[in-house]
């Protein structure tokens, strides 16, 4: 490394967490006994383990077979272990709780060292994986890295060890660091049956080839349609924002950005999120340059259909022009059928009376029909409005957060689906947390987002911070 700058994640020395204070110690691939910079605690450390293929030997399948045993294993999110699920927000380490969550991975470390527990294991492997995002997040690599392999020291499932070198091999090339990159990642196997193990390294191949330029073999790895390959779930936005760099930059600009908006149609609002960020945090690969932009506008248009259905069930726009066509038809009808009665009578000779009787039937028509159509434009004006306010503010809404505190029926219902009046404590990113409320159509895929204590994304009125919409496309 001599006349070289040191990249945080080097596979020339070992970075480990004090077993004491838990601040970050450097090694030799040695070990030996090492003393905390910070606390002063003498550390015995281990030689560093062989960096040997650590697949167990296994039955050798078929590609089509492997690829089976993968899609079955597709479509679970990442759940916390039961004892940690207190920790976690939103699919991220509650921001209140990042310090416990730090005392918890020591203990959790030393009982794993010392039992050898599969549950605890279980529990050391999601800890450091919350930790690395919200410590990658905050930029502190050298903690990150000191975790990283501190937990990859420590764990001894395959699993667990492939997907924490994958996780170095890409922080090593995020540096720029591609010969550690490779050396982290070359123990790991590129066929494991484990979905994802086999995620994880995938996404460190495609960081280490995007770094290189070579858009051929993230394509190859990836695949050139959103879910052609398996992916785990929490990785599928990572995937996606590599798989349609690799086509803009390969020339396929309408691909990358069909693939981008497959993929942003299934996410939610935290995926999408997640998509943006990982672009953002790697400004030095400038990840989809023009793909992204325009997926997020054609995403937008189509959410803002969706926010105007869910205000006002579809109806609105259909209300309001059969209200029109029956007011105006109301009308239309009565004078005619006034002048088709007037008019005879009044060729036979009796003017007055068949002009008065014309009138009296056409007034009867237009009074028994019009009335309806004045009622459904009304309606239809005030639900097309609410639909039309909907979908403005998908679009120019601030992009805010919130916590769902409960909800009561309005007692209408629009098509069969009760509109309920919801309340949300809302984390505004410009002001202090405040109470509002907004009414919506409650489908059976949205109950589950409202139960209380859920945090939703939302959108909030520039003007008016009491006018929210949920946003759930």
């Amino acid at each position: 490394m001599s006349g070289m700058r040191r990249t945080h994640y080097t596979t020339e020395i070992r970075v480990l967490l004090c077993d004491a204070c838990g601040a970050p110690i450097e090694t030799t691939p040695e070990g030996g006994q090492v003393a905390c910079a910070y606390c002063r605690a003498q550390n015995q450390v281990r030689l560093r383990p062989r960096e040997s293929a650590f697949a167990p030997p296994k039955i050798p399948i078929s590609d089509d077979e492997r690829w089976r045993l993968l899609r079955s294993q597709d479509g679970r999110p990442l759940v916390p272990p039961a004892a940690l699920a207190y920790l976690v927000q939103n699919g991220a380490l509650h921001p209140a709780k990042v310090d416990e969550s730090f005392y918890l991975y020591q203990q959790t470390k030393r009982e794993v060292a010392t039992t050898h527990s599969p549950e605890a294991a279980e529990r050391l492997f999601f800890l450091t994986l919350m930790l690395n995002t919200h410590l990658g997040l905050a930029q502190d690599d050298s903690r990150r890295r000191a975790i990283l392999e501190t937990s990859l020291e420590t764990l001894e499932l395959p699993r667990h060890q492939q997907v924490l070198r994958c996780l170095l091999a890409s922080a090593a090339a995020k540096e720029g660091d591609l010969t550690s990159a490779e050396r982290w990642i070359a123990p790991c196997d590129p066929m494991s049956q484990d979905l994802e193990a086999d995620t994880a390294w995938r996404c460190a191949r495609v960081f280490i080839d995007t770094s290189r330029g070579d858009w051929n073999a993230v394509l190859h790895v990836l695949g050139v349609q959103d879910d052609q390959v398996p992916i785990a779930d929490a990785w599928d936005p990572t995937a996606a924002v590599f798989r349609a760099n690799a086509l803009e930059r390969a020339g396929d600009l309408q691909g990358a950005v069909t693939a981008l908006r497959a993929r942003m149609s299934k996410e939610s609002h935290s995926g999408r999120t997640t998509m943006q960020r990982i672009i953002q945090g790697h400004p030095q690969l400038q990840l989809c340059p023009q793909s992204f932009p325009l997926a997020t506008q054609g995403h937008t248009q189509v959410a803002a259909v969706a926010a105007s259905r869910g205000a006002d069930g579809g109806i609105g726009s259909v209300f309001y022009y059969l209200g029109l066509a029956l007011t105006i038809g109301g009308i239309l009808l009565g004078l005619g059928i006034g002048a088709a009665t007037a008019i005879p009578a009044m060729t036979s000779g009796d003017s007055l009376f068949g002009a008065l009787e014309g009138a009296g039937i056409g007034a009867i028509v237009g009074i028994s029909v019009m009335p309806v159509g004045i009622i459904f434009t009304i309606v239809g004006f005030v639900f097309r409005k609410k639909a039309q306010q909907a979908a403005w503010l998908r679009v120019n809404g601030i992009p805010a957060q919130g916590t769902i505190r409960g909800y009561q029926p309005t007692g209408t219902e629009i098509n069969g689906v009760p509109v309920v009046k919801v309340t949300v404590e809302v984390d505004h990113p410009q002001q202090a947390r405040y109470v509002a409320t907004f009414s919506r159509l409650l489908s059976a895929d949205l109950a589950p987002s409202l139960v209380p204590g859920t945090v939703v994304a939302l959108r909030v009125h520039p003007q008016n911070p009491q006018e929210i919409l949920l946003e759930s496309a």
